[in-house]
């Protein structure tokens, strides 16, 4: 007799869970196409290319794009872009990429020839930029190489100054006060070339070496930094070189800054992000900047509006991020007193 044939149990088949979707919000799409920089620089008279140290600083977010174009449209252009005398635009790329998308002809009037500059102008860009740390960190390092290529301007110059000085007024100098019997008057130091780019530049002085040594003892290490390809603390451990101290944020406990990819604009705890140079500090989605012009400082405080939607909260974090801003210039006075 033969034996029934014995169906199979079917098994159930589970089904993936889909994961968790959270609260992360879909990526925002821009109203406005963003055209070429070359595109828009090549129709512009005065203008002949795009500074290095310009090019170096990310552009800004098509959200905030977005909103610079609707500006633009409501009051039009009302800061002038930056070029050097050399028609090198420094200042003024996004501003341009929006009135080009509104058909708005840029008049002389709103090109100006500036003697700032051009790594001290890109580095004031990339504190006001909500930018994740890791893009902060690589462009500041970009521009400290670029700053090499002033120091060594500056040091040729100053070596022609030291020249002509001990030619015609050194010696001058020297027995000045001789006779008269008067004792000598002790001269303030002279700044040297590494100080002197540093103040002009807003780079560190620390980072500055660094960044002269890498390139003399490695080539293609610091060409690695200068692509954002390799940090330049990173470049300088592997090459032997003095460690620059980091400019990286040191965010207090707490602080959400300090993961990878986040903005340091979104702080839950108060955050010194950069402390040399220009002085950035960050609360919540505000961030106070302070920079130094003419000897004098400038502070201005930036938010997300579209974040940050409690006004006392918001009242709050300004009033936190100016405390430590002004905290930070007050050791700098201190500093400089002491020397």
């Amino acid at each position: 007799m033969t034996q029934p044939t014995k169906v199979p149990k079917k098994v159930g088949v589970k089904r993936k869970k889909d994961a968790p979707s959270g609260n992360k919000k879909p990526s925002y799409t821009g109203r406005h196409k963003r055209p070429k920089i070359d595109d828009v620089i090549a129709v512009i008279d005065g203008i002949k290319s795009i500074h290095e140290a310009c090019a170096k600083v990310p552009i800004i977010g098509a959200r905030d794009f977005d909103r610079l174009v609707d500006d633009i449209s409501n009051a039009g252009l009302l800061e002038p872009v930056k070029i050097t005398a050399a028609g090198q635009l420094v200042d003024g790329r996004s501003r341009l990429m929006a009135c080009h998308v509104l058909g708005i002809p840029i008049c002389e009037e709103k090109v100006i020839v500036t003697d700032q500059d051009p790594v001290a102008i890109a580095r004031a860009n990339l504190s006001r930029r909500h930018l994740a740390l890791d893009a902060i960190n690589k462009t500041a390092d970009q521009l400290a190489m670029l700053a090499v290529e002033a120091l060594k301007a500056e040091e040729q110059a100053a070596a022609e100054r030291k020249k002509v000085g001990n030619s015609m007024g050194g010696k001058v100098k020297a027995t000045e006060g001789k006779s008269t019997g008067a004792a000598p008057v002790k001269q303030k130091r002279e700044p040297n070339s590494v100080e002197i780019v540093a103040k002009k530049t807003g780079v560190p002085q620390r980072k500055i070496k660094a960044a002269k040594k890498l390139k003399e003892k490695d080539p293609e290490l610091a060409e690695q930094v200068e692509a954002g390809e390799v940090s330049l603390e990173q470049a300088a451990t592997e090459a032997g070189v003095t460690r620059p101290k980091s400019e990286k944020c040191k965010p207090n406990p707490g602080c959400k800054s300090g993961s990878a990819g986040k903005a340091p604009a979104s702080c839950n705890q108060p955050t010194v992000v950069f402390d040399d140079g220009p002085i950035v500090a960050a609360y919540r989605e505000v961030r106070a900047v302070a920079m130094l012009y003419g000897g004098d400082w400038q502070v201005s405080v930036h938010d997300d509006s579209t974040r940050c939607q409690d006004a006392k909260k918001k009242d709050d974090a300004i009033a936190i991020a100016l405390g430590m801003v002004k905290d930070v210039i007050a050791r700098r006075a201190e500093l400089v007193e002491a020397n």
